[in-house]
């Protein structure tokens, strides 16, 4: 199956300012070293593709591969299943950032949901993608589920402000699968992650964006770019968020937990089943949360408090078949200035369905704090 011309344009959202993109292409033509990033859930660490070299992500590294074969182009794929912008605003400096992308494509409209705290953190995670060191390019892109449904009227919003490039794989297929021109069989085997077509389809929307800028550069084009950016739309919460983990902050008391490798993010803590006693941290910042394992075998419950605040339930069952994920959530976001204690007690009774009673907390989301003052080592280990 070939996706057409017409299809091509329909994904165009706006081309945006590609000053940062030529200037990318430039240095990739005076044979300098780049390096192509993605960030986003399931999707872009490639579910549902049969191999490796027809995830979309290795298929746009080929393109840049292909346009500058004289010139080293290294790819950084740091995509996650079922995380959103949430953990990507946190997660961002150390799974990609700290690579120095010159391109970075973010894909996050299936995960994120239709809510406010959307604005939040994916404007913070693309203010830090844009002040990062080499000022790299951004493409936005836009997936859907099996039902026209993702979260792209909230991150344009947030692309227009920045003057971003952004491409819809849901304008360009969904009108044509309600029409009943197109299967969604034919792009997905599932409710959401594309198949090696769908994969294929993506890279080529977003490859059609990038051969348009490609065939703009003349001599006349210079290396300067536009790398300002302008106030926040909504907020700057998320531009100084990041995770702490085990080897980042030293708790309080440890009550009944134990520093511990944890499942996806690492080090962390686990609950040893003893006494029950609430682990207790103090923490300097403006928004605080957490990420812990939900699986559907043998997860127990928590709750956490930050201040007097009233207590909230952290489910660790997750009752689907598909195994479990890191799960991020913001327990407060609208701290006042200065030091917060946050305390996480493990239940002795798990979700009625579960079968144990484990529990692993694997890091402490935080914005607007000081982490120069927390950090005992710049990344987990």
């Amino acid at each position: 199956m070939k996706i057409d011309m017409n299809l091509l344009k329909k994904s165009v959202v706006s081309i945006g300012d590609t000053s940062r993109l030529k200037r990318v292409m430039q240095k990739a033509i005076s044979q300098q070293p780049i390096t192509i990033g993605c960030i986003g859930g399931s999707i872009t660490q490639g579910a549902s593709a049969s191999s490796i070299d027809k995830k979309y992500a290795s298929l746009v590294h080929k393109w840049w591969q292909t346009r500058f074969p004289c010139t080293k182009v290294d790819l950084i794929n740091a995509g996650i299943g079922a995380t959103g912008s949430l953990m990507g605003a946190h997660r961002v400096q150390d799974h990609l950032l700290k690579h120095a992308p010159d391109f970075v494509v973010v894909e996050y409209a299936v995960n994120d949901p239709v809510a406010p705290i959307v604005e939040l953190t994916y404007e913070g995670l693309i203010r830090q993608i844009l002040k990062s060191k080499n000022n790299p390019g951004v493409m936005l892109v836009f997936l859907t589920n099996n039902r026209g449904e993702n979260a792209q009227d909230l991150h344009k919003k947030i692309g227009f402000h920045y003057k971003l490039s952004m491409a819809s794989y849901r304008d360009a297929f969904w009108p044509e699968i309600a029409a009943g021109r197109m299967k969604w069989t034919d792009i997905s085997p599932d409710e959401v992650h594309p198949n090696d077509s769908g994969h294929k389809f993506l890279s080529e929307i977003i490859a059609y964006q990038l051969d348009a800028i490609f065939n703009s550069l003349s001599s006349a084009t210079t290396n300067a770019a536009d790398v300002s950016i302008p106030a926040p739309l909504v907020s700057d919460l998320y531009e100084n968020a990041r995770i702490l983990y085990s080897n980042t902050i030293e708790p309080v008391t440890y009550g009944d937990w134990a520093e511990s490798v944890t499942a996806f993010f690492s080090p962390g803590w686990k609950a040893q089943n003893k006494t029950y006693a609430p682990m207790i941290m103090e923490i300097e910042a403006r928004s605080i949360g957490v990420i812990y394992k939900k699986f559907n075998v043998g997860m127990g419950r928590a709750e956490v408090q930050i201040d007097d605040r009233p207590p909230v339930l952290l489910e660790g069952h997750f009752p689907c078949h598909w195994g479990g994920y890191p799960h991020g959530e913001i327990i407060a976001h609208d701290l006042k200035p200065g030091k917060h204690l946050l305390k996480i007690r493990k239940f002795k009774q798990p979700h009625p369905e579960s079968t144990g009673n484990e529990f692993e907390l694997s890091g402490i989301l935080v914005a607007k704090c000081d982490v120069s003052r927390l950090i005992g080592c710049p990344h987990p280990k």
